[in-house]
């Protein structure tokens, strides 16, 4: 049977784990990888490797993981094409563009929908680093 074959189930659960990642981080907000803090970063990668088990189940072998890497990158390049292709998929992927500010002026209710913080408002980099506590 098909769905008994090992590799095919590595490619379900690659796929199924890559739409949840993609369906999760467009619910909580991140729109481009620009976004991200060093809080998401750490999540992310830690995302990353409770959902591996989830992907290749008990196969530790080199052929599993290059079978759920291969299904990743085929899927990857299919929604990019799609994406390209559709306007009305890109969006629902990607989001609609927001216009921040016009004819000079900032549009305050648009930044607070976005969630760009007044720091990142006033176009002025921040910097921040760790210092330990003394």
């Amino acid at each position: 049977m098909l769905f008994q074959n090992e590799y095919i189930q590595i490619i379900l659960r690659s796929v199924a784990v890559y739409v949840f990642i993609i369906l999760a981080i467009r619910l909580f907000g991140k729109k481009e990888l620009a976004q991200l803090s060093i809080i998401d970063l750490v999540f992310i990668l830690l995302i990353s490797n409770s959902v591996q088990n989830a992907m290749v189940g008990s196969n530790t072998s080199l052929q599993g993981g290059l079978v759920a890497a291969f299904s990743l990158f085929i899927l990857n390049f299919v929604l990019k094409k799609l994406s390209y292709k559709n306007t009305r998929f890109n969006e629902l992927l990607e989001g609609k563009a927001v216009m921040l500010i016009y004819k000079g002026r900032i549009n305050d209710e648009h930044l607070r929908i976005t969630g760009i913080t007044p720091h990142q408002k006033s176009g002025v980099p921040v910097f921040r680093r760790w210092v330990p506590a003394s």
